[in-house]
């Protein structure tokens, strides 16, 4: 955050051993903001405001494209999880043909309708570290495709947004999100805006990128719990590992 001074209300905040945000060294407000922008897998810009950005990236996704968006370890490829023709391009593209994928919820109501939860898991779900959880899938009420995010299991990968830009657009598409990392297979996950723009074109149709570098690529931690609640970490990542 370096490179992002902070104006003068957020520096007082900052400074001030009495307030909630003091040495808050993610502190930032709309005047001092990280900025957003949306573009085409050509680079050309769709929208440069959050508001235009979030409005629009919502529409390329109910009308089955696929979007890379950066998050805080790397790129994630996101598209609508009740598309099945969304779920096969991705696939397609991502020369990914059986593997399951990850699905990120709007919030727990939602995720409890899909899936069977142990308070243990539960709990892992809505913890601050925040991992993809595999859990029991049941008669999805969400209308996910099933069959094409894991195809032959009785399990799926899900999880709760864990950063506020998904917080926000997981609220404003209101149905699950395919949440996969911006790779192709066997590689790993893209964090620079060079890398992903140039190795993802491919993959996706939008991308949604905001000016905030990222310093150590890290991907989705995956846990699952036995029976006896004892947790096994399938992949120890972000969250779980020291940056």
């Amino acid at each position: 955050m370096a490179a992002f001074p902070m104006c003068k209300n957020c520096q007082r905040e900052y400074n001030d051993p009495y307030d909630r945000r003091h040495f808050s060294q993610t502190n930032s407000c709309p005047e001092c903001t990280i900025s957003i922008r949306l573009v085409d897998n050509q680079g050309l810009p769709l929208a440069t405001t959050w508001d235009v950005a979030l409005n629009e990236l919502v529409k390329k996704l109910e009308a089955g494209k696929i979007a890379a968006v950066k998050g805080i370890g790397g790129y994630l490829l996101m598209a609508d999880a009740t598309n099945e023709s969304a779920i096969t391009k991705l696939r397609e593209r991502k020369h990914r043909p059986h593997k399951p994928f990850a699905v990120m919820y709007p919030d727990m109501e939602m995720l409890e309708k899909d899936v069977e939860l142990s308070e243990t898991e539960r709990g892992a779900v809505k913890s601050i570290q925040s991992p993809i959880v595999l859990a029991k899938i049941k008669r999805p009420q969400s209308g996910i495709c099933i069959e094409e995010i894991a195809p032959g299991l009785n399990q799926i990968g899900a999880m709760l947004p864990y950063t506020a830009l998904f917080e926000l657009l997981l609220k404003a598409f209101a149905k699950p999100l395919i949440a996969t990392s911006g790779n192709a297979g066997g590689s790993p996950i893209l964090f620079t805006d060079e890398s992903a723009q140039e190795n993802l074109r491919d993959f996706a149709d939008v991308f949604l990128i905001n000016d905030r570098d990222i310093q150590v690529a890290q991907d989705d931690s995956v846990v699952r719990f036995t029976n006896g609640n004892q947790r096994i970490i399938i992949r120890r990542s972000r969250a779980m590992l020291p940056i």
